[in-house]
């Protein structure tokens, strides 16, 4: 019954470590997000200013907003520029003329056609006429250093040229497919990645050693109590052989536990302090 429930913590205690690991990747991300999760966002918002209910299309744009930087997987063309596009007109509504005319020409610098059907926009709203204004004859890219893991995706596509004069949702991606960070980024903004890009990690690393470490502490406790108990036990003439081989067991499951944890310790730790 001791190894039994010895091997239930340890079960507890790893699934804690790899949650510690996926939320300190994910630091400012409640949730993850799918591409599926987005685009329903964005047809919610589209379906809310057809029905002019800007309260709803606040609600669903602030979600979309949630949602892209915490994507898990990497963004798509289309599902970019409907971003850029329901991003202006979110800064339409708020009435802010420049950031919905600069969003607007990231939108159609990935798609440049009609962006709002009729029943979105009648065809003498305003909205089209800032649309039609915009210029994107000459873009600017900004080149931007590869990154030390991975790839950078720019509004979908894969590269190092950050446009200089719109916004751009920006995603570091691995290898193997997966999101390691996601920003929207205006044109004044900062570029998020880079020489800090191992930051998270690092966290995730040290973290993780401390959990171990805790956990290791855990273990060689117990062991220790299941070593003196052994001692108790083995004073008692009523003790049978197999409630000492069962004692024993449960002794040396714990002092392989809390050796393991503390190597685990070791390595984070060590990871950590070389992650740069």
């Amino acid at each position: 019954m001791r190894k039994t429930f010895g091997i239930r913590i340890c079960l507890v205690i790893t699934v804690s470590l790899l949650c510690s690991f996926a939320a300190m990747a994910q630091q400012d991300c409640p949730q993850l997000y799918s591409l599926v999760d987005l685009n329903r966002f964005q047809r919610n918002a589209e379906e809310a200013f057809r029905q002019v209910d800007l309260t709803k299309f606040r609600e669903e744009t602030e979600g979309m907003f949630q949602a892209t930087p915490c994507l898990y997987t990497p963004l798509t063309r289309n599902l970019a520029a409907s971003f850029h596009r329901l991003r202006g007109l979110r800064f339409f509504v708020d009435e802010n003329q420049e950031m919905a005319r600069l969003s607007f020409a990231a939108a159609r610098s990935i798609e440049n056609t009609e962006a709002f059907p009729d029943d979105l926009l009648p065809p003498n709203h305003p909205v089209r006429d800032l649309w039609a204004t915009v210029s994107i004859q000459q873009p600017v890219n900004i080149q931007v250093a590869p990154p030390s893991r991975g790839t950078y995706y720019f509004d979908g596509l894969q590269g190092s040229a950050r446009p200089k004069d719109w916004p751009t949702v920006v995603q570091q991606v691995s290898r193997t497919g997966r999101v390691l960070g996601t920003a929207i980024l205006d044109p004044a903004d900062q570029f998020p990645f880079g020489s800090t890009s191992n930051h998270a990690a690092r966290i995730a690393l040290f973290s993780g050693a401390g959990v171990s470490a805790v956990a290791s502490v855990v273990f060689s406790s117990v062991a220790l109590s299941l070593k003196n108990d052994l001692d108790t036990q083995a004073q008692k003439p009523t003790t049978t052989a197999s409630d000492l081989t069962q004692i024993y067991n449960a002794n040396h499951s714990y002092v392989g536990m809390a050796v393991s944890t503390g190597v685990l310790a070791g390595l984070l730790a060590v990871g950590g302090t070389l992650a740069n």
